[in-house]
């Protein structure tokens, strides 16, 4: 959702936005959505929200492959990823080649490895395989104070700039002044920090 709103601002500006991901079910190959080119490629991928270690790395070979095409074909002037593994990692190959500066947008696991209460972060492997990709960004964005922290535990030197989340004010504004009706929410999600 985070990606897609993004992406959706960024044409609507006038930018040209290329956006690689991961084919799953009978979603197309490629499209055009709200401006925005969408190219999903093949991956093991089985369940929308979670991914096995072999999903991700079908997904990063194949995402790498297109990625490394597309640039040659049409060079980015900026490469943002989600997450830190594997799409940093991406942009990060990615920029050695040709020399295009990439961002990393951290959104949870790629930095606590699912388990936000540990703040130590992401360990073994992944720890070990991000530490390079993020210190060659350009740029580091957290989603929270909380991740950023998570984050600093992982790499205590990085520079992680923190850029919450944004809200659609077309669909959630103030009402207008006088008194105010009761509101009752209902919260459906992960209960994690």
């Amino acid at each position: 959702t985070a990606c897609y709103n993004t992406c959706r601002g960024l044409a609507s500006l006038g930018i040209e936005v290329d956006v690689i991901t991961s084919a799953f079910r009978d979603l197309p190959r490629h499209e055009i959505v709200d401006g925005v080119s969408v190219v999903r490629v093949p991956a093991l991928r089985k369940k929308p929200l979670e991914s096995t270690t072999a999903e991700i790395a079908s997904f990063f070979l194949s995402a790498s492959v297109e990625a490394s095409r597309s640039s040659l074909m049409h060079p980015p002037d900026l490469i943002h990823t989600y997450f830190g593994l594997p799409s940093g990692a991406i942009g990060w190959s990615i920029r050695k080649l040709l020399k295009v500066p990439y961002l990393i947008s951290f959104r949870g696991r790629d930095v606590h490895g699912g388990h936000a209460k540990d703040h130590e972060g992401i360990q073994g492997p992944m720890r070990w395989l991000s530490r390079p990709v993020w210190r060659s960004a350009d740029a580091l964005v957290a989603n929270s104070e909380g991740l950023r922290d998570i984050a600093l535990n992982v790499l205590p030197d990085a520079d992680v700039g923190v850029i919450p989340n944004g809200i659609d004010t077309a669909k959630f504004y103030p009402e207008a002044k006088g008194p105010r009706p009761t509101v009752k929410a209902l919260y459906v999600g992960r209960l994690e920090p």
